[in-house]
């Protein structure tokens, strides 16, 4: 299943095919540079970080298993539902969706980075995330991970959305 993961992964989130019909010819297709870094991110590091045989559940030491995430999940995507009578402010609500089945650490993509201004990985977020799901195995490259499944959505943001736009 992991093996498949790693396929996945490579094609639909790395190599920037999430735009459709001629903004994926446009932006992929002519990009030799592109398609250069995209080619030795997935040899070298996706294919080790997220290896079957080295990425174990932290609790049971069996390969980590897909869950569904949100697949887009950031600041822009969450809120408050302020029509809540209950006591201590509304419930928190989440929206636009890009779900499907992935590793789990894959949703804290969005919200490590500095730019995302929630404290990084020794933000409260992150801290509470980890108490509840601990960090695959290796533990140690939990960040290496994170950081990696980060440039999915910078690569859709400025490889699919800013290039289409600056060739038109």
């Amino acid at each position: 299943m992991v093996d498949l993961y790693v396929q996945i992964i490579t094609s639909q989130k790395l190599s920037g095919s999430r735009g459709t019909g001629s903004q994926k010819k446009k932006v992929n297709d002519d990009d030799d540079e592109l398609k250069t870094a995209v080619e030795r991110v997935c040899k070298l590091v996706i294919s080790y970080l997220l290896a079957p045989e080295r990425l174990k559940d932290a609790g049971t030491g069996e390969p980590v298993k897909p869950c569904l995430v949100h697949g887009d999940l950031w600041v822009g995507n969450t809120g408050t539902n302020t029509t809540d009578t209950g006591e201590g402010g509304g419930e928190p609500v989440i929206f636009d969706p890009a779900a499907f089945y992935t590793h789990n650490e894959y949703e804290l993509g969005n919200w490590v980075p500095e730019r995302c201004g929630i404290g990084g990985f020794e933000g409260e977020f992150v801290r509470e995330y980890k108490r509840l799901y601990p960090p695959a195995e290796p533990r140690e490259e939990f960040e290496d991970r994170v950081r990696l499944y980060s440039l999915f959505g910078l690569n859709y943001i400025f490889v699919v959305c800013f290039r289409v736009r600056m060739s038109r």
